[in-house]
């Protein structure tokens, strides 16, 4: 017998969940990525994750992807240069929950990103993460020591890994 979590509400089939945005963010010539520790009650931790969250009715998936950008992390996205289409299953074999990837740069040297603050919702327990990208697999290996990580965080970063091997 087989348990899934039913979290589609619409029944338009391009309709998604959610969206992931991989913030990259450059700053006094230094390149960091941008992630939130959250705490997550299914699991009962912390997780470092992907800033995102629930697409809106009439909202596009790179929109969503900058307004979560924004709330959770006070971060204003310069130049959206990629994203993801389709429908990216999260976990398939629990889940019917899709999502989108929107990959975002950030101008940490910009005025629009000198103070950023979060605007979280009222259940939202979230910190902003900034890992240099120089080091980003083993921050996240030595982070694993205290936090989840979710899997499409680490996935990103032995893919961002094996771009030198």
């Amino acid at each position: 017998m087989w348990e899934v979590m039913n979290t589609i509400t619409s029944k338009n089939p391009e309709r998604i969940n959610g969206v992931y945005v991989i913030a990259r963010l450059v700053h006094g010539g230094e390149t960091y990525f941008v992630f939130n520790k959250q705490y997550r009650i299914p699991t009962k931790s912390w997780t470092l994750e992907f800033p995102g969250g629930i697409q809106e009715a009439g909202e596009s998936p790179t929109d969503a992807g900058i307004r979560e950008l924004k709330e959770e992390t006070g971060f204003v996205a310069t130049e959206v240069l990629l994203s993801s289409t389709g429908r990216q299953a999260t976990m398939p074999s629990r889940l019917n929950d899709t999502a989108r990837h929107v990959v975002a740069e950030i101008d940490g040297d910009s005025k629009l990103n000198s103070n950023p603050k979060q605007n979280l919702d009222d259940a939202e327990m979230t910190e902003v993460v900034l890992i240099k990208a120089s080091e980003l697999l083993p921050t996240i290996q030595s982070l694993e020591k205290e936090l989840d990580i979710a899997s499409n965080v680490y996935t990103f970063a032995i893919g961002y890994a094996m771009r030198n091997l």
